[in-house]
């Protein structure tokens, strides 16, 4: 069953940043290095690391980048990885309601977030909605919380094309790189 949000909120703050990448900061590196050997990012992409936590993502881009985590302690550490760059930025707020405007974002990471959403279309939906025409979309779901099946089901149901799905067993998550159908 789903946490609610501050209970989801609460865990990452009470974990701090600095406990979250001695945790998990290898097995966050390994996702993006494979995801980024599928899916390529120029200097002119604006990018959206919805779930950013500890802001992992910003070390492999050289683009405009906007973090996104509900977790306040996770984005102090962030912080510190966006200072002297003048297109890192962060927001604190809700995958489900992003605080963001419409057809923004050409390429979008949501790593290790959605089976911390308890409203999972909603996130989604959002990552839709602030996703410009053809923008690639990459999203990870815990294999532990997840089958193929339903990973699969879900992202198709939310109106996503799969361009590539990985399962890797090294990986503790299944990988889905998305694009938007275009109408």
């Amino acid at each position: 069953m789903a946490r609610n949000k501050r209970e989801i909120k609460e865990s990452y703050d009470n974990l701090g940043g600095r406990l979250y990448d001695l945790r998990y900061e290898e097995e966050q590196r390994t996702k993006y290095e494979t995801i980024l050997s599928e899916v390529e990012v120029s200097e002119r992409e604006i990018v959206l690391d919805n779930g950013c936590g500890t802001g992992l993502l910003f070390d492999y881009l050289s683009t405009t980048t906007v973090g996104l985590d509900v977790s306040s302690s996770l984005l102090s550490k962030a912080l510190s990885r966006t200072q002297d760059v003048y297109d890192r930025h962060l927001i604190q707020g809700d995958a489900e309601n992003l605080p963001l405007r419409d057809r923004v974002f050409s390429r979008i990471f949501a790593i290790t977030l959605i089976q911390n959403t308890p409203n999972l279309s909603g996130a989604l939906r959002e990552i839709y909605r602030v996703g410009s025409r053809g923008a690639l979309v990459a999203v990870t779901a815990l294999k532990k919380a997840f089958s193929e099946d339903s990973f699969m089901k879900m992202i198709e149901t939310a109106g996503y094309i799969i361009v590539h799905f990985i399962v890797d067993e090294k990986l503790s998550d299944i990988i889905a790189i998305l694009c938007l159908k275009i109408f």
